[in-house]
């Protein structure tokens, strides 16, 4: 378990490192103009942290485990409600998000992918809360022989990062300074692929490496895109990327590393328990 939670932590806690050193590159490293300072020390401080965290979980998510199966099997976490309430919690932030981004585009207007976002942050919201709970319940929308629940929830997810990486580069496509908006890009990326890598296991497609290594970039670089600033409804969606990939992470590796719980062994089988399944047999029958 300890290195389950050290692998979750790092990420986060090199995020909290990242967004001082964005932060810091934001306030020294560009010129009045709007062109980046040559060799400003913390551009090249970021680039260097971005690449050992790159590094250092792709060889955390190279680490034997088994591979899982279904849906349910790779994302079962019944009865545990830390887990719940933290994903309850991301999509109230992308409920709030969908909502502060219908208010901007009808006071302030904006583009019709944009509107389309923002409805999908609405229905994205309802299908996280939707499969939390099924997580929480164990329980699946089909099952075929233990493979997998296919599931039309977990599609609103990949479908919303689809248009937020769209949306967000309509608005940066003119900007001549790439250093001002990469960070904001790749967490958009690496969102969209581990939220399509979590809808796969749901489709016979599994990727559980690819699905934890997508999932911790996505929080580290998250949390050093809030740096950028921008409006609430891009900030609400950040914080909602970085909760429900770090607890979606949790729960996969929990599942994937940590051995299954042992089942109590079962009592011998007596003569009354082979009559149980005699049909209109009850227990409390006299045996002739």
């Amino acid at each position: 378990m300890k290195k389950i939670l050290f692998t979750l932590l790092l990420p986060v806690a090199c995020g909290a490192g990242g967004f001082y050193l964005r932060r810091q590159q934001l306030l020294t490293g560009f010129e009045s103009t709007g062109l980046a300072v040559p060799g400003n020390l913390y551009a090249w401080l970021l680039i260097a942290l971005s690449l050992l965290v790159a590094a250092a979980c792709l060889l955390l998510c190279l680490r034997r485990g088994r591979t899982p199966q279904s849906y349910s099997e790779a994302f079962s976490s019944t009865g545990n409600a830390f887990y719940l309430f933290f994903v309850a919690l991301a999509a109230l932030l992308l409920l709030a998000a969908g909502a502060a981004g219908l208010w901007a585009f009808r006071s302030q207007g904006g583009t019709w992918p944009g509107l389309l976002q923002w409805c999908l942050c609405l229905v994205s919201a309802v299908c996280v809360l939707v499969a939390a709970l099924n997580n929480f319940r164990y329980r699946g929308r089909r099952r075929t022989g233990g493979k997998g629940e296919y599931s039309l929830a977990l599609l609103a997810l990949p479908y919303t990062a689809c248009l937020w990486l769209v949306t967000a580069y309509q608005e940066v496509s003119a900007e001549p300074v790439t250093l001002r908006y990469i960070y904001r890009i790749l967490a958009i990326i690496c969102t969209l692929l581990a939220v399509y890598f979590i809808a796969g296991f749901a489709f016979q497609r599994p990727r559980p490496r690819l699905c934890l290594l997508f999932s911790l970039m996505g929080i580290y670089l998250s949390i050093v895109s809030l740096a950028d600033g921008g409006n609430w409804p891009t900030r609400l969606l950040l914080l909602a990327s970085v909760l429900y990939l770090s607890h979606t992470a949790l729960i996969l590796m929990t599942n994937i590393l940590l051995p299954p719980p042992e089942e109590p062994p079962r009592p011998p089988a007596g003569p009354e328990d082979a009559l149980e399944d005699i049909p209109g047999f009850e227990p409390g029958d006299a045996i002739l």
